[in-house]
């Protein structure tokens, strides 16, 4: 009873690992090269060919190599059409290039001189909406504004600059497969970093505010105020990948929020993606006009 329990077992383990090995088999012109030559059928060759992942190398000069190494045109026109579809294309992903796209989001580069990660810039939810001046709108019988306040915890962010001028890469999802998920559809709806507004944080002892609308007897006003706007630029390295960078020098907290329209079904996400940059005493004399460091380029 003992052996044929053991037999299942190693049964079990070897047709699971055959089905795991199956469905991460990557095919590529190397591996075609060597079936024609250990004298597969076409029939075969074209059933792995459409059945298997692949990174096929289909530039004109790797399509000739295989066409003089006396690869039918029904499998080049296989090859073809397998690295053009992209539920069975394998691309390799350099997590570190800002070039090759990433998961929908906001990232920065952490670390210095030749070894540098490229890090996802993580969200920081709302702690509390309050209003400030309401005391001063009852001592002036209502003339006196009452500022809208978002607070979100903490004096500092959890993510620290030294450099002045960092610069962040914003992912768009361009396939708009990221809309159903709760913490990403930002980036499924927006389609550049236009739609989102850096907001430089007021410092408190163990918080940080933005002021996000005003009122009084007279008028009401919505939408971040000026005071606390701070300007970017940015610009397209490869579609929905953009590098945002800053021409003058930043000190202080700051947050980038989502400012375009929301799309029916979905509902305000309480969050930003913050982040502090550090005045350094050998910094102060770059931070002038003159001294302004133009910023790298991919």
């Amino acid at each position: 009873m003992k052996t044929v329990k053991t037999i299942f077992v190693i049964l079990f383990l070897i047709l699971g690992y055959s089905g795991i090995a199956q469905q991460t088999e990557m095919l590529n012109n190397e591996i075609v090269l060597g079936m024609k030559a250990k004298g597969l059928p076409n029939s075969i060759i074209l059933s792995k060919i459409k059945t298997s992942q692949n990174n096929f190398d289909i530039s004109t000069d790797a399509l000739i190599k295989l066409a003089d190494q006396k690869i039918s045109e029904e499998i080049l026109n296989a090859i073809v059409e397998a690295a053009s579809d992209n539920t069975r294309h394998f691309v390799k992903i350099d997590p570190n290039n800002p070039l090759d796209m990433h998961e929908p989001g906001i990232y920065y580069f952490k670390g210095n001189g030749e070894t540098k990660e490229l890090v996802p810039l993580e969200s920081t939810v709302y702690s509390q909406s309050k209003s400030g001046g309401a005391m001063a709108s009852v001592l002036t019988y209502g003339l006196a504004k009452v500022k809208q306040l978002v607070s979100i915890d903490g004096s500092n962010s959890r993510v620290q600059f030294d450099k002045q001028q960092p610069e962040f890469y914003f992912y768009f999802d361009a396939s708009k497969k990221a809309q159903d998920q709760a913490f990403l559809w930002w980036f499924s709806v927006a389609t550049s970093p236009n739609e989102f507004l850096l907001a430089n944080m007021n410092e408190k002892q163990s918080n940080r505010e933005i002021e996000t609308g005003s009122a009084n007897l007279l008028n009401a006003t919505t939408g971040l105020a000026d005071k606390n706007k701070t300007k970017y630029n940015f610009t397209k390295l490869a579609p929905g990948i953009y590098k945002v960078f800053f021409e003058q020098p930043l000190s202080g907290e700051y947050c980038f929020m989502y400012a375009g329209n929301i799309p029916q079904g979905f509902s305000t996400l309480n969050k930003v993606y913050d982040f502090g940059v550090k005045i350094q005493s050998d910094t102060r004399q770059s931070s002038s006009p003159n001294n302004k460091k133009k910023a790298s380029t991919w």
